[in-house]
């Protein structure tokens, strides 16, 4: 298992993907996440939680973990104050950062919901997973366990998908944020939904 990889996937630039961030703690690379306005950024909730906002940065504007690109402070973390450290319901942060991010335009937020038939998550090092239906994923875990802020992605046959250290990062569809990378059992195993994001972005802190 490779710690921060993704599985299966392709190596892309980040001109690609100009919208994702790396998510350091202490300088170093603990998480991925999204571009979402001038100063804003998204990730995962659990990525932050009881993490002081002065020991965070973004680096962005880079293809290669923990080098290059530009790094910007992050003075203040909203964390969803619904989340759930024994659930990881609500699984979001957003990142006020310092200064704006430049020349990297935000991803805009999705418009609508993902089909379950498509096979459309992009990462930074890109993997592209089906969304599966929330019946397939409390099957694999437990009907309590997906809540209705959850939704799941991956190959029946496993072999690609996220991995350690890609909480947090993006899941696109049609060019459009729809969900955080959140939680899962192990990395793309066969016959276990590889991907846990949450979606309704519009639960993000107003």
């Amino acid at each position: 298992m490779d710690e921060g990889r993704i599985v299966g996937g392709d190596q892309v630039s980040i001109e690609d993907y100009p919208y994702q961030i790396s998510v350091l703690y202490l300088g170093l690379h603990i998480c991925g996440g999204s571009i979402i306005s001038e100063c804003y950024a998204v990730t995962a909730g659990h990525c932050t939680d009881g993490i002081q906002a002065a020991t965070l940065a973004a680096r962005y504007g880079s293809s290669i973990q923990n080098f290059g690109g530009l790094i910007n402070p992050v003075p203040q973390v909203f964390q969803h104050p619904n989340y759930n450290k024994n659930t990881i319901d609500y699984d979001i942060s957003v990142l006020k950062c310092y200064l704006p991010f430049l020349y990297c335009p935000p991803i805009p937020l999705c418009s609508s919901e993902v089909p379950m038939t498509s096979s459309s998550a992009l990462f930074l090092q890109a993997a592209e997973v089906p969304a599966v239906s929330d019946g397939q994923c409390k099957a694999v875990y437990s009907v309590a366990a997906i809540t209705p802020r959850m939704m799941c992605a991956g190959y029946p046959q496993g072999g690609a998908g996220v991995c350690y250290g890609d909480s947090g990062g993006p899941l696109t569809f049609n060019g459009e944020l729809c969900g955080i990378t959140s939680w899962g059992r192990g990395c793309a195993q066969p016959k276990i939904v590889l991907v846990y994001l949450l979606k309704c972005l519009c639960c993000t802190i107003t």
